[in-house]
């Protein structure tokens, strides 16, 4: 009996209460935003289409459809850096999507965007300009 109580107090002691399963893992899937300007102006763009834009907390989601289903597909937030004035203020983003995949099926593939280097300094608030998105993006920090 006391073997046995040992064993569970050695067991409750070796947990520390980081459960690997998903529901316990808080996962930051953001990537970073670039900003460059050489990257703005030369972006290649292959077709695709918007499909959802949405903000939870600092993370820009961007789901898109395009044709393709068995090559790489690479998306990146761009902007230039620029502050537009106003209040709040204004960023002009682009999706650079590079899709070198000669499939012809239609996919969907949601992308996920860390903001925070986009917050402006003495400001709660940006308005984000996503290129061919037809809405201002209202990031409030």
């Amino acid at each position: 009996m006391l073997h046995r109580l040992l064993i569970a107090g050695l067991l409750l002691l070796g947990c520390n209460g980081d459960d690997p399963s998903p529901q316990n893992q808080r996962v930051n899937k953001c990537s970073v935003t670039p900003i460059e300007q050489t990257v703005f102006t030369d972006t290649r763009e292959d077709d695709f289409t918007f499909k959802n834009v949405t903000i939870v907390d600092n993370c820009l989601s961007i789901k898109i459809a395009f044709g393709g289903g068995c090559g790489d597909v690479n998306a990146e937030l761009i902007t230039d850096g620029t502050i537009l004035r106003s209040l709040p203020p204004q960023r002009l983003l682009t999706l650079a999507f590079a899709d070198d995949d000669p499939c012809k099926a239609v996919r969907e593939e949601q992308y996920d965007f860390d903001l925070t280097s986009l917050q402006v300094i003495g400001q709660n608030a940006v308005i984000l300009n996503l290129q061919d998105w037809p809405a201002k993006i209202r990031y409030d920090y």
